[in-house]
């Protein structure tokens, strides 16, 4: 093989490593990408739970900043009047993002953790959100607190 193909073809390669998927490690034989998120924009958040049917009901969108991932996610709890000391788990569209809520102290927190980064393991997000944002009236129980908001990383 000419030294000028050589060249030509180890340059290709390296331009194609360049633009190559950014999954830099396996992990349990699950893809795992290097993710560098500082905080989730929360959109559209809204909760809420009834007495006629018993159920409560959660969903939000969730996006990781800086790098714009979206994820959805809900959940439906059947048989419950009030919100519930914690939520469960949520539904989302991305098995390496969880959502709860969990109230303590007369106020709710809302908790997201995601498990893509391999550098630090999973990045945990927290927002405390008064008792004020979540009264019952009517027999319903709804979050009235903003529907958009941002939550940074928290630092170990």
């Amino acid at each position: 093989m000419k030294a000028s193909t050589m060249v030509a073809l180890m340059a290709a390669f390296a331009g194609a490593l360049a633009f190559a998927s950014p999954v830099s490690a396996a992990r349990d034989g699950l893809a795992v990408r290097e993710h560098n998120v500082s905080s989730v924009a929360i959109t559209g958040f809204t909760a809420f739970c009834s007495t006629e049917p018993q159920h409560c009901q959660y969903s939000a969108t969730l996006t990781f900043l800086p790098e714009n991932r979206v994820s959805n996610a809900s959940l439906y709890l059947w048989g419950q009047q009030s919100f519930p000391s914690s939520s469960g788990f949520w539904d989302t569209d991305d098995f390496q993002i969880f959502i709860h809520v969990n109230k303590v102290n007369q106020r709710y927190r809302i908790l997201v953790s995601d498990v893509h980064d391999v550098d630090s393991g999973t990045v945990n997000f927290g927002y405390l959100s008064p008792a004020a944002d979540w009264p019952t009236k009517d027999r319903v129980q709804s979050y009235i607190g903003p529907m958009d908001f941002v939550i940074p990383a928290i630092v170990p």
